[in-house]
């Protein structure tokens, strides 16, 4: 799967999101350029993998927000949070779809 244009990008938007936001935002928030954005939460927050000279540097990702860097989603592992991330993801679509899609009985 290429992403899902919602909470896992495509490989078109990871490059693109992470050259626009480095361009626009580079300024004002020091450290992008060691950013690559791989997701995000729909309400303007990014998951991203840490690089250096162009290589993830581990298979932990943060969650970025122009108000915080989540430490604490920093100290997780990259499987476990993609994994939550999916799990929740995937449970409130569902519980949506349900709600406004199913006629009550």
């Amino acid at each position: 799967m290429n992403g899902d244009n919602l909470l896992l990008h495509s490989v078109q938007q990871i490059v693109e999101n992470s050259i626009m936001t480095r361009r626009y935002l580079g300024e004002c928030y020091e450290g992008l350029n060691q950013l690559l954005f791989i997701g995000g939460n729909g309400c303007g927050d990014y998951y991203c993998y840490i690089i250096r000279d162009g290589v993830i540097m581990s298979n932990k990702i943060i969650r970025w927000s122009m108000k915080i860097i989540d430490e604490y989603l920093l100290q997780m592992g990259s499987l476990t949070l993609l994994k939550s991330i999916i799990w929740t993801y995937v449970n409130i679509v569902d519980t949506f779809s349900r709600t406004i899609f199913m006629q009550p009985s």
